[in-house]
């Protein structure tokens, strides 16, 4: 995924926003994604390189999801200079290198938005 994958657009007064293209959606059994699958986009977590599609789970979900609703919240893609505090733990959790200080679900991640 990437930025230009998601659509904000104004109906009525209402601000809608959609995510296109979920080309790594991993089905499990399924035949349109293989573990072979090169994966590619801004959002989806770098770690993936070194430890292949295969290992794809929650983990890199709540990755890309973070970087998601950061740049919805935003507009921005760059991390480094966040100002807000509750903001800016709210990314570096959902972007930590450590794995098991990342947001383990989405509960966890809407509970620390909530914050913000």
């Amino acid at each position: 995924m990437s930025p230009k994958n998601i659509l904000i657009k104004e109906y009525d007064d209402v601000v809608v926003v959609k995510i296109a293209d979920f080309g790594l959606v991993k089905i499990p059994n399924s035949t349109f994604t293989t573990v072979n699958t090169e994966f590619k986009g801004y959002f989806n977590d770098p770690s993936l390189v070194v430890e292949g599609f295969n290992t794809y789970n929650m983990l890199h979900e709540t990755y890309a999801l973070t970087r998601v609703i950061y740049y919805v919240l935003t507009g921005k893609t760059n991390t480094d200079k966040i100002t807000d505090q509750n903001l800016k733990n709210f990314v570096e959790t959902g972007l930590n290198a450590d794995k098991s200080k990342r947001f383990q679900n989405v509960s966890a991640m809407v509970s620390m938005l909530k914050k913000i």
